[in-house]
């Protein structure tokens, strides 16, 4: 069944360590694939306008992916979670 509304990428820092990216159709929908609820998702997730994070779920709707927080080299590979 074809989703009526847009895809959303969101990112975030959920546990301290790692980045993590996802792309949904809802908040709520985010939240339950990212494994968390709509208060601490709304902490410490939000859009992301980073054109290779949207790329990359784009792609992989509904999937979740990570990488370290703290790497920054740009080449630095997302991996898949789901």
């Amino acid at each position: 069944m074809a989703k009526s509304k847009k895809l959303k990428v969101y990112g975030g820092c959920l546990d301290g360590r790692n980045r993590v990216i996802v792309g949904a159709y809802t908040k709520a929908e985010a939240a339950q694939l990212l494994g968390t609820n709509l208060r601490y998702f709304n902490m410490y997730v939000s859009p992301t306008g980073n054109q290779r994070e949207v790329d990359l779920c784009t792609e992989n709707p509904l999937t979740v992916f990570s990488k370290e927080a703290h790497n920054y080299r740009p080449d630095a590979e997302y991996i898949k979670n789901s």
